[in-house]
């Protein structure tokens, strides 16, 4: 399972690698979740690969609850796929959620646009070119941490904080029942990471 998970990390590593532009979409009525896996995402890949033209996409407003994380003050809401050669949804488990299915439908037919897809939602659709859906996992932003960690990037402590908002707003403060060992142990490995909990305690 593990070797398997590598190989599809890689893949997107790969995909990273030869895309110049890039847009990174979280779902309407933002939460957490998609905020942060997004943000995470963009801060970790502006760390470690030159030449990459990144846009965060959102075409709901930021909720002056969440302003706070890291990396939402640059979030966009116009959108055009054809202006990307890499295109990535997190969080979002349906083309509604996205908010794109009536303005761009061939966004979603895993044919036209080079697109991939991160989510835990036992509910995707599954929609796009290469799909990442771990059902299992209760929140996106630990994906995220494991498509980075395990391709052993640098994940510094503002993308650190912003994964750990992600599992601690999902999981609500680490009660709900979907909060697991592996929960845990990712939730651990950020703190050694310097994620800052007060900081996510404090503003959420």
């Amino acid at each position: 399972m593990l070797d398997k998970k590598i190989r599809v990390y890689n893949k997107i590593i790969d995909k990273i690698k030869q895309a110049t532009k890039i847009a990174l979409i979280s779902h309407r009525n933002p939460d957490g979740d998609t905020l942060g896996s997004a943000t995470a995402f963009y801060q970790i890949v502006n760390s470690n690969f030159s030449n990459k033209k990144i846009d965060l996409i959102c075409k709901d407003i930021i909720p002056n609850n969440l302003s706070f994380i890291h990396n939402t003050e640059i979030y966009k809401t116009k959108f055009n796929p054809s202006n990307y050669d890499l295109i990535i949804f997190f969080d979002s488990w349906s083309k509604d959620q996205t908010l794109l299915d009536k303005e761009f439908p061939e966004l979603f037919d895993g044919k036209t646009y080079n697109t991939i897809w991160i989510d835990h939602h036992i509910t995707n659709e599954i929609y796009a070119k290469q799909n990442i859906i771990l059902t299992w996992y209760s929140s996106t932003t630990m994906i995220v941490y494991e498509i980075f960690s395990f391709t052993w990037f640098y994940i510094d402590p503002i993308s650190a904080t912003n994964i750990l908002t992600g599992i601690y707003t999902d999981t609500w403060w680490l009660k709900h029942s979907n909060t697991d060992s592996v929960t845990y142990k990712y939730t651990w490995e950020l703190l050694k990471l310097w994620a800052d909990l007060s900081y996510i305690v404090n503003n959420f």
